[in-house]
């Protein structure tokens, strides 16, 4: 994946420097930029990231199927308006620094925070979903 990663990068910049874009940023891991990484802790990280974004999908998905469409969209644009309040918005960033490989503060186990919050909300969301569930229980 990490192979890959790269490969889509110089594409993506080569892209950008063949049309000559002027107004687009494309943002990735640079592995010239990062010092004393291995090429194991990229490949974990990539990893982390990609189990992360499966675990908000899936959290995402189960909000629509247990409350519907419109109370899964309201509940889903807690996030977005969030970013609202800048002391929020700055909270929000600072946490994300411990995610980040390039950061001081990064630990591989501080993603363990997120995937267990992920983790407890789905629990919460789906623990009656199911019909057996409801009969077992009632």
């Amino acid at each position: 994946m990490n192979f890959i990663s790269q490969l889509v990068i110089n594409l993506v910049n080569s892209l950008i420097e063949l049309f000559n874009v002027t107004n687009f940023t494309f943002t990735g891991i640079n592995l010239n930029m990062i010092e004393n990484v291995s090429q194991a802790e990229l490949i974990l990280y990539e990893g982390l990231i990609y189990m992360l974004l499966f675990l908000l999908s899936l959290l995402f998905t189960s909000i629509f199927y247990r409350l519907g469409l419109k109370i899964g969209l309201i509940s889903l644009m807690i996030f977005p308006l969030s970013f609202v309040s800048k002391d929020i918005t700055v909270k929000i960033f600072d946490a994300l620094g411990y995610l980040l490989i390039g950061s001081e503060k990064y630990q591989p186990f501080y993603f363990l925070i997120p995937y267990l919050v992920l983790a407890l909300f789905l629990f919460l969301i789906t623990k009656n979903l199911s019909v057996v569930d409801q009969v077992t229980y009632r």
